[in-house]
């Protein structure tokens, strides 16, 4: 059953007056020129809503941050779409395609008409392919993507989500268009979206060096660097090692044993598994520059 309006109006006033006494403060103490005592206990009856605008000034009247109230309004709970945005993640990197096929058939995408949930059953399907290694169709699924995320001029955690994972299906000319958007807008994201933010560049960086655009990942490696600090460990290492990772492709692997020295001192000083993640790029990328170096020996020949 939905709450009516009057009611969430109720339910949304009770809960803040819940909080205003909890922190011992009086109407009064919350009252400003743009939100009176009288608008605030007509609110709290739930006879009347606030603007955007009061609510915000009511909300840091009583010393909360707009996140920390929704957080409490939510009964300490994320967001349902933030919950689910954890399992998507959780499942791909244990490489779970049973769970992932489960959620793809879960009651919160239950709904073939709603656009985000559409959006969320294309990210599973992706890295469903991604773990199984069966062929996929980039090209319609890009574009049908790359339509949307043009399309939101204000991108919130879902098309950051969305972007961070749908790279390997963009055409080079989306790809170009949407990470220089990004940057012009990482400001405005660095706040709320921090985590998420780092997954989209540090992907953004791969995906660069793996279609050899070396300029452009150089200039995502500094505003990676611009967002981060010494003690975010897993960022600074894959900053390090894509520098490296650059040199030995456009040097035509000179730098190997400096790039090996490296993933052993992240061997020891942190853990294996990322070190094995390190090894195993760096052989995918010693198996495509020598790949490389036959089709241009093969075409000397010719």
């Amino acid at each position: 059953m939905t709450l009516s309006d009057q009611d969430r109006q109720m339910e949304l006033g009770e809960f803040y007056k819940e909080l205003r006494i909890a922190r011992g403060l009086k109407q009064k103490d919350v009252a400003r020129d743009l939100l009176s005592t009288s608008q605030l206990s007509r609110f709290e009856k739930g006879e009347s809503m606030l603007s955007a605008d009061r609510l915000l000034i009511a909300i840091s009247g009583i010393n909360m941050t707009f996140e920390e109230f929704a957080y409490k309004l939510n009964n300490y709970q994320e967001a349902e779409h933030v919950r689910f945005n954890r399992k998507i993640k959780s499942y791909f990197n244990h490489q779970d395609i049973d769970s992932l096929k489960k959620l793809a058939q879960s009651d919160f995408l239950k709904n073939e008409l709603d656009i985000y949930q559409d959006l969320y059953r294309i990210l599973i399907d992706m890295f469903i392919h991604m773990i199984d290694g069966t062929d996929y169709p980039k090209k319609e699924v890009g574009q049908k993507i790359s339509t949307y995320l043009f399309s939101i001029e204000e991108w919130t955690e879902f098309e950051l989500t969305i972007f961070a994972n749908a790279q390997w299906i963009l055409s080079d000319g989306c790809l170009l268009e949407l990470a220089s958007e990004l940057l012009h807008k990482s400001k405005n994201y660095r706040m709320l979206y921090h985590e998420t933010l780092v997954d989209v560049l540090i992907n953004l960086i791969s995906e660069m060096i793996d279609r050899e655009f070396y300029e452009k990942a150089n200039r995502f490696i500094q505003e990676l660097e611009s967002i981060t600090e010494d003690y975010d460990a897993f960022p600074r290492i894959m900053m390090n090692y894509c520098r490296l990772l650059i040199d030995f492709l456009q040097s035509h692997q000179k730098n190997t044993k400096e790039i090996e020295a490296f993933i052993a001192s992240v061997r020891i000083a942190t853990s294996d598994v990322i070190a094995d993640l390190l090894v195993f790029n760096l052989d995918y990328y010693k198996k495509k520059l020598g790949l490389m170096i036959d089709e241009r020996n093969q075409d000397g020949k010719g």
